[in-house]
C-alpha cells in the first residue's frame, strides 16, 4: 500500500501540470497569457510542494525513489506546454540534460559544500585525505566559479558584430570593468534570464 500511495503522489503533480497546461494552451492569444502562465506555474509548484512534503514526512521510506520520480514526472508534465509556449524544438532528453548542466553550474558548488561534511564523515579511516581533496576542489571551484559555469553551460563569446558598436558605446561611458558578453544554452530551447 505505501508503494502505491507514494507512486500516486509522485505522478499526480506532473499529471495536474499537464492538464492545467493544456487548458492554458487553448487561450494562447489571450492578452492575459503571461498572468495565466504565472498562475499555472504557481499551481504546479504548490502541487509539487504538497506531494513532496507528504512523501518526505508521511512516507519517508519511499522518499528516496518517489521524490526523484516526482520531480521527473513534473518536468515531463510541463515540458509539452513549455515547448508549445516558447516555440521550442528540442526533445525531453535534451531538455533534461540542459537542466542538469544548469543545475550543476548554478548550485553545484553549494550542493557539494553542503554534502562535504557527510562525505568526509562517511570516509572512515580515509576522512583526512577525503577532506583535503574535497577542500581543495571546493576552493578551486569557488575561485574559478565563472569559468566553471561557462564551461558547464558550453558558453561562447557573443559573436554579433552588429551589436559591438552599441556595447562599445555603453562601455566607454561606464567606469565599471568591461564585462564579457556570452551566449549559452541550446539553440532549440528558450531560457530567459
Amino acid at each position: 500500500m505505501p508503494v502505491a500511495l507514494a507512486a500516486g503522489l509522485a505522478v499526480l503533480p506532473g499529471l495536474l501540470t499537464w492538464v492545467w497546461g493544456r487548458r492554458l494552451l487553448r487561450g494562447v492569444d489571450d492578452p492575459a497569457l503571461p498572468e495565466r502562465v504565472l498562475a499555472w506555474r504557481h499551481r504546479s509548484a504548490a502541487a509539487l510542494a504538497v506531494s513532496a512534503a507528504i512523501l518526505i514526512v508521511l512516507l519517508p521510506g519511499e522518499a528516496p525513489w518517489s521524490v526523484p520520480l516526482l520531480v521527473l514526472v513534473r518536468l515531463a508534465g510541463g515540458f509539452p506546454i513549455r515547448r508549445a509556449l516558447f516555440g521550442e524544438s528540442w526533445g525531453f532528453v535534451a531538455y533534461l540534460a540542459h537542466l542538469a548542466r544548469l543545475t550543476v553550474g548554478l548550485v553545484g558548488f553549494w550542493l557539494a559544500l553542503l554534502l562535504a561534511p557527510a562525505l568526509v564523515a562517511g570516509a572512515g579511516a580515509w576522512r583526512w585525505p577525503v577532506a583535503a581533496v574535497l577542500g581543495l576542489l571546493l576552493v578551486a571551484w569557488g575561485l574559478a566559479y565563472p569559468q566553471v559555469l561557462r564551461w558547464v553551460l558550453g558558453a561562447t563569446p557573443l559573436a554579433r558584430p552588429e551589436l559591438e558598436a552599441r556595447f562599445e558605446a555603453i562601455a566607454e561611458r561606464s567606469t565599471a570593468p568591461r564585462p564579457g558578453v556570452w551566449v549559452a544554452g541550446p539553440r532549440e530551447g528558450r531560457w530567459a534570464n
